[in-house]
C-alpha cells in the first residue's frame, strides 16, 4: 500500500505520519531528528500489509528555511543551493533502505476524533498516487488491516509532536 507519509523510526518501531501537503509533515520530522528518530522517509513509503514492514522511498527532508530557524538540527548536512521547486532546501539525510515494523499512522490536520468513515477516507487519500482498477482491488482487501494502525484521532503540529515524543 503506498503512503503519501513522513516516516520515523525509533526502537526499531516506525511511525507514519500523513496528512495535506504544508501540513507540516516535515517540520515535524525535523523536530524528530533531534529526540532521537531516523527518517526512514521523507514523502513517499510503501507498506507490505502481510508483513506488517514499510519502506521509504525518498530520504531528503524538503525544509522552508523558516522550519531550519526554528528547530534547525545541528548535524544535518545542509546544501548550498539544492532546492525544490517550492524553494524548499533538500538535505540529504543518511537512511539505510530498511523495512520496519509499521506501529501506528496519525493524520495531521486540525485537531479531532476521526470517526471510521473519516479513516477509511484519509487513509485512501494518503495513498498519494492514482491507482489503477487492479490495484485499488487489491488494496481494498487490506484496508481493514491498516485501520488497526490509524490513531483515533487526527493531531495538529503540537500534539502530533506530543504523541511522537510520548511513543
Amino acid at each position: 500500500f503506498p503512503l503519501h507519509a513522513t516516516v520515523l523510526a525509533k526502537n526499531h518501531k516506525a511511525i507514519a505520519i500523513s496528512g495535506p501537503s504544508g501540513v507540516g509533515k516535515s517540520t515535524l520530522a525535523l523536530r524528530a531528528l533531534g529526540l532521537g528518530f531516523e527518517l526512514v522517509a521523507e514523502d513517499r513509503a510503501w507498506y507490505h500489509v502481510p508483513s506488517g514492514l514499510v519502506i521509504g522511498l525518498d530520504h531528503h527532508l524538503h525544509l522552508f528555511d523558516q522550519s531550519l530557524d526554528l528547530f534547525g538540527h545541528q548535524n544535518l548536512p545542509l546544501p548550498e543551493h539544492q532546492r525544490d521547486l517550492k524553494g524548499k532546501l533538500m538535505i540529504p539525510i543518511p537512511s539505510k533502505m530498511t523495512l520496519l515494523p509499521l506501529h501506528q499512522i496519525i493524520f495531521m490536520g486540525p485537531a479531532k476524533l476521526l470517526h471510521p468513515h473519516e479513516k477509511v477516507k484519509l487513509l485512501w487519500e494518503s495513498s498519494g498516487v492514482p491507482l489503477s482498477h487492479l490495484a485499488k482491488q487489491k488494496s481494498m482487501i487490506h484496508i481493514p488491516t491498516i485501520m488497526k494502525l490509524v490513531a483515533d484521532h487526527q493531531l495538529d503540529r503540537e500534539q502530533a509532536f506530543v504523541a511522537l515524543n510520548s511513543l
